[in-house]
């Protein structure tokens, strides 16, 4: 067992330890909380932040526990940084009331672990060691499991800021595995499809739709809403509002072997291709145009101030026609070490430039 297993199961025992003084059940590592602990602890780590929304793709501790596929009726999420051992971590999250709160929170089942050490840190934000607990009820299947590694460690002093938590109460419209068709109200609301083919419209409000892994609808309609498509070939439609289209699931090889259709609508949208730890629809393969995977951007709008966002800087890419025999439209290529990388295509526009006010780097 390697040493960052150890700190799977130390904190599971700490926790447990703390959860019997109070009278309440233990709680059992799940593998998909696991995987959204874990990986925000290395996206903490290694693009220089330390919250509970990643600045990158905007992810809360909600969505990160549905992109793991963790079925959720409530999720909660402690975050630290710097500590270099379980027991010092614990004993600052218990030191503080929300933290506590969370642990000791008699509606939890399952727990998830994360630890990421990134020896040179010499980011704006640099503690070297960035820790996650994710919390959650809910999933009948949840992946338990004895224990997950999470990366390397080399225990060292380390500054010690104050840690920092979040509960994500139940709520939402949730649809299952199956192919599913969920429609919002007026109000500003939360929607999750999971699994299956399925149809989300968040109708009126700011809505958060999450379509999760199949070839999904989204729909935004009013309101300033955020999509996210998830794995697999998506079609997302933002509608009235400034909306944020993501048609990818962000947390691994995001947008690889998928294609999908985003049109915002009216008003200034952002059409995320990447953030700050990667570039969306990249198969990886520098000897071919990566015609499998891409993004079709149906209805980009200078006029209207849309938006589309990037990894890296504009000399990282490059312009040009669509390849044949896919939609025509303005190419959007990463460049690599051998033949570049085909990202998007941008339909009804002929004047793009890569350094003007519509594209964003991050």
């Amino acid at each position: 067992m390697t040493l960052t297993d150890q700190f799977d199961q130390r904190i599971l025992g700490l926790v447990n330890q703390e959860r019997a003084k109070q009278g309440l059940r233990s709680l059992s590592l799940s593998q998909k909380l696991d995987a959204a602990a874990d990986g925000h602890s290395g996206r903490m780590a290694n693009g220089d932040f330390f919250s509970h929304v990643d600045p990158g793709n905007g992810s809360r501790p909600s969505d990160r526990a549905t992109q793991a596929g963790y079925r959720w009726t409530t999720v909660g999420e402690n975050i630290a940084a710097g500590q270099t051992s379980p027991e010092a971590v614990m004993q600052a999250w218990m030191n503080s009331s929300g933290h506590r709160a969370n642990i000791l929170n008699p509606n939890y089942t399952h727990l998830g672990v994360g630890y990421a050490y990134l020896a040179n840190d010499s980011g704006r934000i640099n503690y070297q060691r960035y820790w996650t607990q994710v919390f959650g009820a809910g999933d009948p299947n949840p992946g338990t499991y004895t224990a997950q590694s999470d990366g390397s460690s080399t225990p060292s002093p380390s500054p010690n800021p104050n840690p920092s938590g979040e509960t994500q109460g139940s709520g939402g419209i949730k649809g299952t595995n199956g192919n599913d068709e969920l429609t919002g109200d007026s109000s500003a609301q939360t929607i999750y499809g999971y699994g299956g083919n399925d149809t989300l419209r968040g109708q009126g409000g700011n809505d958060r739709l999450f379509a999760g892994s199949g070839s999904d609808r989204v729909y935004g309609d009013g309101g300033d809403d955020y999509l996210s498509g998830g794995s697999g070939k998506d079609m997302l439609l933002g509608g009235d509002g400034t909306d944020t289209l993501v048609g990818v699931a962000t947390n691994q090889q995001p947008g690889r072997g998928e294609i999908d259709t985003l049109a915002g609508g009216a008003g200034a949208d952002t059409f995320r291709l990447g953030d700050s730890n990667n570039v969306y629809y990249n198969d990886g393969q520098n000897n071919t145009l990566g015609q499998a995977d891409y993004a079709l951007i149906q209805d980009f709008s200078q006029a209207e101030g849309d938006i589309i966002q990037l990894k890296g800087s504009a000399s990282n890419y490059a312009l040009g026609s669509a390849p044949q025999g896919l939609p025509a439209g303005t190419a959007i290529y990463l460049k690599t070490t051998g033949q570049d990388e085909l990202i998007a295509v941008v339909q009804n526009t002929s004047n793009l430039s890569l350094e003007s006010n519509s594209f964003n780097y991050v």
